[in-house]
């Protein structure tokens, strides 16, 4: 926090400090801090398509559904050659719907074979869809980049997204052949929200 703040401080008309202000609130479970912080970066450059990508996701990822969106596809627009992760909007949307072959589709176009969430959603999608062994394969391949993610998924996921998505994607992931165990209560709350994401 008290880097991104320097940045705002020493470049007040820069947008990178506030997008580095948005992700440390964002974070922070800070909801006021974060929105104003996402609004001042694009109000100081709306045409920085990495600033209105990586934000979009974010502004999705608290639940501003259609803003987060429509945010990361215009990010799209202005740069094709945008960063596989961007298509995670559209695949969450159409996961969330039940349209786990729209969902599918979009989780093989990620192309990011050392990043664990592009086999764990691909994995989520295929279980949903009852394709055990194209799951376990991708399980597989999950595990080889993150070997522990079963017991570390509701923490790794719990920073992104809320309680029910999570529930969501770990239902489809023990589909694909993950042994995830069930939620065990825990002496350790989370952290307190100033406004909840």
């Amino acid at each position: 926090m008290a880097a991104a703040q320097r940045a705002v401080d020493l470049a007040p008309t820069h947008a990178l400090g506030y997008y580095a202000l948005a992700f440390t609130y964002f974070f922070r479970k800070d909801n006021a801090g974060f929105r104003g912080a996402v609004e001042q970066a694009l109000i100081l450059n709306p045409m920085d398509g990495s600033v209105l990508g990586f934000l979009g996701l974010l502004v999705h990822h608290t639940g501003e559904i259609d803003r987060g969106t429509q945010m990361v596809e215009a990010a799209m627009q202005l740069n094709p050659h945008y960063p596989p992760v961007f298509r995670a909007p559209a695949f969450l949307n159409a996961y969330a719907q039940g349209k786990y072959g729209e969902a599918l589709e979009l989780a093989v176009r990620f192309n990011m074979p050392g990043f664990f969430h592009a086999h764990a959603l691909r994995a989520a999608a295929l279980g949903q869809l009852g394709q055990r062994e194209a799951g376990a394969a991708a399980v597989q391949e999950l595990l080889a980049v993150r070997p522990e993610f079963a017991s570390s998924v509701r923490r790794d996921y719990g920073i992104w997204w809320n309680d029910k998505m999570v529930e969501h994607l770990i239902e489809g992931l023990r589909k694909a052949g993950l042994e995830i165990a069930d939620e065990q209560p825990s002496s350790a709350a989370k952290p307190a929200a100033k406004e909840g994401l």
